[in-house]
């Protein structure tokens, strides 16, 4: 069983599409990482070898520099990325609420 990242791959599933159980990798990430690598888009996870494994892993590591201080793994990519969002949204509140405030402050006043 190859671990990447911190998951598991599924070992029946074709490398292409196993890539995308990890978060923030979808098909086409994973064709651009598997062609970098240089390993076939049809090869089951379980046949890869330690070399195709080590070398989608060097390709994959640089794309999660965010978390770098310790191995990157799911949990605490999804935390990073949220608290971004959060601190963003905070600064500049989006549109919507300011509408939906307005609406509400106009809907009690008329009552």
């Amino acid at each position: 069983m190859a671990r990447i990242s911190g998951i598991d791959l599924p070992i029946g599933k074709r490398i292409e599409i196993a890539l995308t159980y990890i978060f923030g990798i979808g098909r086409a990430k994973a064709h651009s990482i598997l062609t970098r690598a240089k390993v076939d888009f049809g090869t089951k996870v379980r046949d890869l070898t330690e070399d195709e494994v080590g070398r989608i892993r060097r390709v994959i590591n640089p794309l999660f520099s965010l978390c770098a201080p310790s191995p990157c793994d799911d949990r605490s990519l999804i935390r990073s990325l949220t608290s971004t969002l959060r601190a963003a949204s905070f600064f500049s509140p989006s549109r919507c609420l300011r509408c939906k405030a307005i609406r509400h402050r106009r809907r009690h006043r008329r009552r």
